[in-house]
């Protein structure tokens, strides 16, 4: 019913209505019945997207939000899932999406529940698409964070983060500015070595087939058509063989190609 009427309501809240309506929303999150947390979503979905252009808002949203699980104080996984769907359905913004892709991959690497790591990947990878976007270079510590991760030993957060990074990368229309340019020279490494091991082993890697998919999925889309990427009078081409592509690249940059002209 409150859900209703907030859906109902013309225009956004009052900036203190904004704050107080948040309050009982965050503190329904936690709450041990699941129609109460759904609804506490729904609700926060509702008032966000009045207040997509009002950025001390959104600051306060995202701020709140994360507070909790950055203390490591949330009182189980369902309270997290919820506190991350509601992070995953905050509007993209130069207030919300720094800060959601600075924290995510801290806490990714703790999480231990499935739909809580599934709506962190989510989160993350929307964010971190508006930011190459807007063509906001990350901060180092995120750029190393999110290298790191893509070869973390756990399978579940290995896969979300690939899912997240890949997804926000095959996301832009180009890669020539240099925030996106900056991220994939950073992960092209990793895209190698994924690349290396699920073509050795398809089945029998530990994180499954994923990683390579993304390897390939990149190689032969956004940086196909963004051109080379790195030094291109880096010495020594090589290839990496994976079903029926070869990819010929330098070493700091790749150059995805038909098989037979690498032969």
């Amino acid at each position: 019913m409150i859900c209703e009427f907030f859906r109902a309501y013309p225009s956004s809240l009052p900036q203190g209505a904004f704050k107080r309506v948040l309050t009982p929303i965050l503190n329904c999150s936690k709450s041990s019945n699941a129609v109460v947390r759904s609804n506490a979503i729904e609700l926060f979905k509702i008032i966000v997207s009045r207040h997509a252009e009002n950025h001390e808002d959104l600051k306060s949203a995202v701020t709140e939000v994360l507070s909790l699980p950055k203390a490591g104080k949330t009182s189980g996984p369902d309270h997290r899932v919820a506190l991350y769907t509601m992070l995953q359905s905050l509007p993209s913004s130069p207030v919300t999406s720094p800060e959601v892709v600075s924290s995510v991959p801290a806490l990714l690497t703790k999480e231990t529940s499935d739909p809580a790591i599934t709506a962190l990947s989510s989160a993350l990878s929307s964010h971190l698409s508006y930011q190459l976007r807007a063509n906001e270079v990350l901060p180092a510590p995120a750029t190393s964070a999110i290298v790191k991760e893509l070869a973390n030993t756990k399978p579940p957060i290995r896969r979300a983060f690939y899912s997240a990074v890949g997804d926000a990368v095959w996301s832009l229309d180009s890669l020539e500015p240099e925030a996106p340019a900056a991220l994939v020279k950073a992960i092209l490494p990793a895209l190698e070595t994924s690349l290396k091991n699920v073509s050795a082993n398809p089945v029998g890697v530990a994180a499954g087939p994923l990683e390579g998919y993304v390897a390939v999925a990149l190689l032969l889309g956004p940086l196909r058509r963004g051109g080379k990427h790195g030094n291109s009078s880096a010495p020594g081409p090589k290839s990496v063989t994976y079903r029926n592509f070869r990819f010929c690249y330098l070493r700091e940059s790749y150059h995805p190609v038909p098989f037979d002209c690498c032969s």
